[in-house]
């Protein structure tokens, strides 16, 4: 082989071995991007259980400090003024109203001076009819506001103020009445807020359960 065919020869093996290193660098560099993406999952993953973690710890925390504000309470306007005394002072800004249902109309609780209370939720107290209430309890669910007026097929609520507010549930298999939550609209309650109140239902209908019992002795 001569001069000219040996440079030519070497030209190629170089060719060649340059081309195999791209390869090796494009395969390193797609398992890199591989594994970083692997490791941002991950990370992802872990950051999202972390929150996780720590909503459920807020909920116990505030199911926790609940159940011990109505220790003791064996009447129900004892039971609703310690109960809403400790909704409104940990979940800040909020009203709280109790609805019962009794025959054929509604006990509202607790018994206070609801001239404290924001005008637009005192204003929503008193519009609440029987009807709308049983729609209410028949729904057996958390109900936000938007579906408490959707609810309204009597027009009681027309001409309320907005606010940011959610209905839940009170009884053991079905709802005998509501617990309603309601905040300033330019501060609605976040979902935490939702999830810690809805996580005391249960233990509040086995309460009032209680309390109507023995006052039926």
């Amino acid at each position: 082989m001569g001069f000219f065919g040996q440079l030519i020869e070497n030209g190629m093996e170089q060719d060649l071995r340059n081309k195999r290193l791209r390869a090796v660098v494009k395969q390193l560099n797609a398992e890199r991007k591989r594994h970083a993406m692997k490791v941002d999952i991950l990370c992802n993953d872990l950051v999202e259980s972390q929150k996780q973690f720590i909503s459920r710890l807020n909920t116990i925390d505030f199911s926790s400090g609940f159940y011990e504000s109505i220790i003791g309470a064996t009447e129900l306007d004892k039971l609703f003024n310690q109960a809403a005394g400790m909704i409104e002072s940990q979940v800040f800004g909020a009203e709280v109203a109790f609805f019962l249902r009794k025959n054929n109309r509604i006990d509202i609780y607790p018994n206070r001076d609801w001239g404290n209370v924001s005008e637009e939720f005192r204003d929503i107290k008193n519009r609440m009819n029987l009807s709308l209430a049983n729609r209410i309890c028949n729904a057996n669910k958390v109900c936000g506001l938007e579906e408490i007026f959707a609810m309204d097929v009597d027009g009681c609520l027309e001409g309320a103020g907005k606010l940011s507010a959610a209905a839940f549930p009170i009884g053991m298999v079905k709802a005998c009445g509501f617990m309603l939550v309601s905040r300033d609209g330019d501060n609605p309650l976040d979902s935490g807020e939702i999830a810690n109140i809805a996580a005391i239902t249960g233990g509040l209908s086995k309460a009032v359960e209680s309390c109507q019992m023995l006052a039926c002795r």
